[in-house]
């Protein structure tokens, strides 16, 4: 039974829990994901981190795409700090801040505590590469210091930290879509978007949004400049064709609002369950 209900959609795990306690107790164990994983049957889904600028928390998002709507996890608490960094690794949320970090497990919602940075650090921006976690940022509010940490994700636990004392952090937008070339080790232009680029331009709020890999595909979270209390997004795919250009192609631009109210976009997430 384990076998078939792994191959169900999750967007139907609500219904199927009606039928019996034993189906309620198999679709909501640990190990139904699991087995998921192993057959292959996995999907991803996109979480959304908001700032609410109402209470001055970071609340978590799922994305329902059949109605297009950002649905609120309740399970996200309201006393975690706010500014945090986040990265997405399979199922689970890996959240850094200066006062504490932990893991959000996306299969239950669940939080679970990881232990002390070394030291602490502002500031943070976090990333992962080959199965490691660097998180960078300033030695605690000295922005004259900076310093990069690495969490292993398979020990689960803090590296020898790395000090960086001439690195800087800034920010800023530049209104073009590229793609990195790891062979030739060189930048190129995405072909193709250059529309949705010159839209983006005119409407988007160039400190107001979002991108990640969702799937293998390119997804965009943004708030309107005309419209400042409203959340939209965008999906690119990607490809590349003769003489090795990448092109990329538009297969949905929403318009209508995700979600209104007093939000900043902080990070998006690609969750595989």
């Amino acid at each position: 039974m384990a076998d078939i209900l792994a191959r169900v959609r999750i967007c139907n795990y609500p219904r199927v829990s009606l039928v019996s306690k034993s189906f309620r107790s198999l679709v909501s164990s640990p190990g139904i994901y699991a087995r998921r994983s192993s057959l292959g049957c996995t999907e991803h889904y996109l979480y959304v981190v908001l700032y609410n600028w109402a209470n001055r928390v970071d609340r978590l998002y799922t994305l329902h795409r059949n109605s297009s709507h950002l649905v609120l996890i309740p399970a996200w608490r309201p006393e975690m700090p706010p500014y945090e960094s986040f990265v997405d690794v399979g199922s689970r949320i890996y959240v850094f801040s200066r006062i504490k970090s932990y893991i959000i497990d996306c299969t239950s919602h669940t939080v679970q505590h990881l232990p002390r940075m070394p030291f602490p650090m502002s500031a943070l921006l976090a990333d992962i590469i080959g199965g490691r976690i660097y998180v960078s940022g300033y030695h605690g509010t000295d922005q004259k210091s900076h310093g990069i940490l690495v969490f292993d994700t398979e020990t689960q636990t803090w590296e020898s930290p790395m000090t960086v004392p001439r690195m800087q952090i800034r920010g800023g937008c530049w209104w073009e879509l590229n793609a990195y070339d790891p062979e030739h080790k060189c930048w190129q232009v995405v072909k193709g978007v250059e529309d949705l680029m010159a839209e983006m331009r005119r409407v988007v709020c160039f400190w107001a949004m979002a991108m990640t890999n969702y799937a293998g595909k390119l997804v965009l979270f943004f708030r309107k400049q005309e419209s400042t209390r409203e959340i939209c997004f965008a999906e690119i795919s990607l490809e590349r064709r003769k003489g090795g250009q990448i092109w990329g192609k538009v297969d949905q631009w929403s318009d209508h609002a995700l979600i209104a109210g007093s939000f900043r976009i902080m990070k998006s997430l690609d969750v595989v369950l």
